[in-house]
């Protein structure tokens, strides 16, 4: 790798915006702080989320450039013109056509405006965030004749959000892991049951780095809080995540309050999808849960931990639905743990791997056994003693393995690589 001077332009590229992708920019700020250039590439798609971005630029040091495609005076030609590209190249795949460019045409709705964007300035490294970006990132760098990588945060072909329902789009979603992952110069994945599929399916070398999606240790607080039962007298349990809506576990946990035999508060922080509003207003009206049930907005990256250490216990509620969801190791388990929170979770194998490595910082249930759940916590709330060493656990494997500032040297160990 050819780099101007001793540092490296890197260019990382995500379809989401910056604000959704709390991987993108941790590692963005890690690797300005090692001393290299960033430049980020993304959608802007959601009016009112670009100040965000703007605002974790400013925060991590590296530079936002976004492609425009909100259904707004500003965007909505850019929309329009990528939704009926879009939409013919698709025709053309389901028909039965193929090909890389075709691909990421079907695929990448900015497939044309990256590859742009990401030649607009010289890179030396670019770096694909999620699968939308794999064919850009191939594209691009073998214009710009760099090096590329993936981070691999979940495995969409596997995906029920992502449409596995409809045979040809998942054909697609396939053939693109399967055709550009394989030619990057290395992948990084969230969790090790993802390095073991991506071998097993992608045709990948071993040589593929485990990156944890674990929170910075400088938004911790001091210690883990004093909680149920010595300075309040409801036990609090939290989840959170970027959206409410189904096939996230929120109904067992619902379910379970009524079997809760101490007095109990359920937190749960996200924007409710209005496909689930109903649904989520009957169940807690059947269940007579309403006074305990409480929904907070969407906050900040950076308030996320603050606000989770006021609470007792941590919820991951993952559903095996799917099995890029039976795979994966979300970031609100390691978030719990920095904040000081025990943890329960469902046992899928991704959660099996995480909480392996977090002995005595919770427990586990068995998927949609709300039973099972109830028991787990009148466990610890019965006996204050456990939840508290629950708690310290948690927050001492946080504090010393599982943050963002022992992940981030596997980054910027690779960057080296990649320079000699």
């Amino acid at each position: 790798m050819e780099s101007k001077g001793r540092y490296v332009r890197v260019c990382s590229i995500t379809h989401h915006q910056v604000v959704d992708n709390p991987r993108l920019y941790r590692e963005a700020e890690a690797l300005v702080q090692a001393g290299h250039e960033v430049r980020v590439v993304s959608v802007q798609h959601t009016p009112g989320m670009d100040r965000l971005d703007q605002e974790l630029a400013r925060r991590g040091g590296w530079r936002l450039q976004s492609i425009n495609i909100e259904r707004s005076p500003e965007g909505r030609w850019n929309w329009f013109r990528t939704g009926i590209r879009k939409k013919a190249a698709k025709h053309f795949w389901k028909m039965g056509a193929r090909g890389k460019r075709l691909a990421g045409f079907a695929y990448t709705r900015t497939f044309s405006e990256t590859i742009r964007a990401v030649l607009s300035e010289p890179a030396d490294w670019i770096i694909a965030h999620t699968q939308p970006m794999l064919a850009p990132a191939y594209f691009a760098a073998r214009r710009a004749g760099c090096a590329w990588s993936f981070d691999c945060e979940d495995i969409l072909s596997e995906e029920y959000g992502e449409g596995i329902q409809d045979p040809s789009h998942q054909t697609l979603v396939r053939y693109v892991e399967k055709t550009f992952i394989p030619r990057a110069s290395f992948v990084t994945a969230a969790s090790g049951p993802f390095q073991r599929w991506l071998v097993e399916n992608c045709g990948l070398s071993p040589y593929s780095v485990l990156v944890r999606n674990v929170p910075s240790a400088k938004d911790a607080p001091r210690g883990a809080a004093p909680g149920y039962p010595e300075s309040r007298k409801r036990l609090l349990l939290y989840w959170f995540s970027q959206s409410i809506g189904p096939l996230r576990g929120i109904e067992d946990v619902l379910r379970a309050l009524p079997r809760v035999e101490v007095p109990v508060e359920l937190h749960l922080r996200g924007e409710v999808l209005p496909e689930f509003q109903e649904t989520l207003d009957r169940l807690i009206q059947e269940l007579g849960v309403r006074e305990k049930v409480f929904i907070h907005p969407r906050i900040p990256p950076h308030e996320l931990l603050k606000a989770a250490a006021q609470h007792d216990i941590g919820l991951a509620l993952m559903q095996p639905c799917c099995l890029n969801h039976e795979l994966a190791v979300p970031n609100k388990i390691y978030f719990y743990m920095m904040a000081g929170l025990a943890v329960i979770a469902t046992s899928t194998k991704g959660h099996q791997s995480a909480m392996a490595e977090a002995d005595g910082a919770g427990f586990m249930y068995r998927p949609g056994d709300f039973e099972d759940l109830a028991d787990r916590i009148n466990f610890l709330a019965k006996s204050p003693g456990k939840l508290w060493d629950c708690r310290k656990r948690a927050f001492e494997l946080a504090r010393t393995r599982f943050n963002w500032e022992t992940e981030r040297k596997k980054i910027v160990e690779l960057v080296e690589k990649l320079r000699k």
